[in-house]
């Protein structure tokens, strides 16, 4: 599951390790979970922040909408000379203007250098924090994010990707680390 970029569905586990779907999806689910990193304090130096909708059902009788998106805040750290640049993305309950406000607050060093999309900085940035407009790598892995959701889990509940979001962020933080889970 962490060399797939993607992600790697259940049905793919299945046939891969000659088990039944339900261990398979199970077993996924384990992994995932075994994924999930804690937040060990605020993200410094140069941070990137953007919200983005993802998931919802195709709506024939509107074309291209779609219904039902779940939205998603996320925050990249740029890399510093130590290690690479890490990631911190998670579901948000509305996308209201305090719940944004507040992710900001409660993951982002108030002396970090913050780059916030254009489209959202009026609702994203606390009161008196200056932020710029340029944030391209963040952008990157909500794309590699949403790819992976429809491609490689395209019967996920995409309503609720607290889960997928905690494996992509895994992989994305990880993809230097020789021994992944301390083995």
């Amino acid at each position: 599951m962490v060399n797939a970029k993607k992600g790697l569905s259940a049905k793919q586990l299945e046939r891969d390790l000659g088990i039944s779907y339900p261990t398979a999806w199970y077993l996924a689910h384990r992994i995932r979970k075994a994924m999930e990193e804690g937040h060990p304090g605020l993200l410094t130096g140069t941070v990137e922040a953007d919200e983005t909708y993802v998931g919802g059902r195709h709506n024939r009788q509107h074309g291209r909408r779609r219904r039902h998106h779940q939205s998603v805040m996320g925050f990249l750290e740029r890399s510093k000379e130590d290690r690479c640049s890490q990631v911190r993305a998670f579901p948000l309950p509305t996308n209201s203007t305090a719940i944004l406000t507040g992710a900001v607050t409660n993951n982002v060093s108030p002396k970090a250098e913050l780059f916030i999309s254009q489209s959202h900085d009026d609702r994203i940035r606390p009161q008196g924090r200056p932020a710029h407009d340029l944030n391209e790598r963040i952008e990157d892995f909500g794309s590699v994010f949403e790819r992976g959701l429809t491609r490689s889990y395209p019967q996920s509940q995409r309503e609720t990707p607290g889960s997928y979001l905690n494996e992509f962020a895994f992989r994305f933080n990880n993809r230097d680390a020789k021994d992944l889970f301390g083995l």
